[in-house]
């Protein structure tokens, strides 16, 4: 009940901000925040340096990164080797990231890694948004009740904006000629990039792949409440430690590849 009641709060209050042109330009730079540092961590992850900030010369927000660093590039591989290493007494969490060092290296030696930080900006609004929707719905770790509804708004306002600029873009020509000459045209924008110099296809499509990961957002968030308890074994699984026999056999096999 107070997760609804929550939800019901941030969003009517949502709602009068998102109606009012001043009050939704004011709160809009949470979500371009949210959108640049997912940019900004994704350039960090694949080993180029960089920081967030707001245009000030076009509106919105843009990422200022360098090109890869073979220092970084060196340190994240190590990082890597490290953690598979000190990991080797839980295999769950080990083969996880082996997994994600494998994909890591994929992605930088194929160059797709660009496609990540392009997408990374939408991806991080999504997900900080179905984060506070869901710190809303669970009420778990807050201090006071009222941050509930603060972060029900902040979750709404965000997924709002995003299902409304998805929307514009499949539905309406207008906006996808107004986002392509954004920034002063040349197609400098995300999924513009990602259409043209990558997939080969239509804005319309990656707007609409968008979209659909938009929609999905209070889905995902209601599963991952209902099915908490299973999310947290699983999870329990992963970070358990190996049982002797495993631990041996897998000394056994090492040894035996050395």
């Amino acid at each position: 009940r107070e997760g609804v009641r929550a939800l019901v709060i941030g969003a009517a209050i949502a709602t009068v901000v998102y109606a009012l042109p001043l009050l939704r330009f004011v709160f809009s730079h949470l979500g371009t925040l949210v959108h640049e540092l997912g940019h900004t961590v994704a350039e960090w992850t694949f080993g180029r340096p960089a920081i967030p900030a707001f245009d000030l010369a076009h509106g919105g927000g843009v990422t200022v990164s360098q090109g890869r660093q073979p220092i970084l590039v060196a340190l994240i591989v190590l990082a890597f080797g490290v953690a598979i290493r000190q990991f080797g007494r839980f295999p769950g969490l080990r083969r996880a990231v082996l997994g994600a060092g494998a994909l890591w290296a994929v992605l930088v030696l194929t160059g797709a890694d660009v496609v990540v930080v392009l997408a990374a900006g939408h991806v991080a609004e999504a997900g900080f948004a179905a984060l506070c929707l869901g710190r809303a719905l669970s009420g778990r770790g807050l201090r006071t009740r009222a941050e509930r509804p603060a972060y029900a708004f902040a979750g709404l306002f965000l997924w709002w904006s995003e299902l409304s600029f998805a929307w514009g873009l499949v539905t309406r020509h207008e906006a996808r000629v107004e986002y392509e000459l954004a920034k002063g045209g040349g197609a400098w924008m995300d999924l513009s990039r990602i259409a043209d110099e990558f997939l080969g296809v239509r804005l319309s499509t990656v707007a609409l792949v968008h979209l659909t990961v938009v929609l999905a957002v209070p889905a995902v968030v209601v599963l991952a409440a209902r099915h908490r308890s299973r999310i947290v074994a699983w999870t329990a699984r992963l970070l358990a430690p190996g049982s002797r026999s495993t631990l041996r056999d897998q000394g056994v096999s090492d040894a035996t590849r050395a």
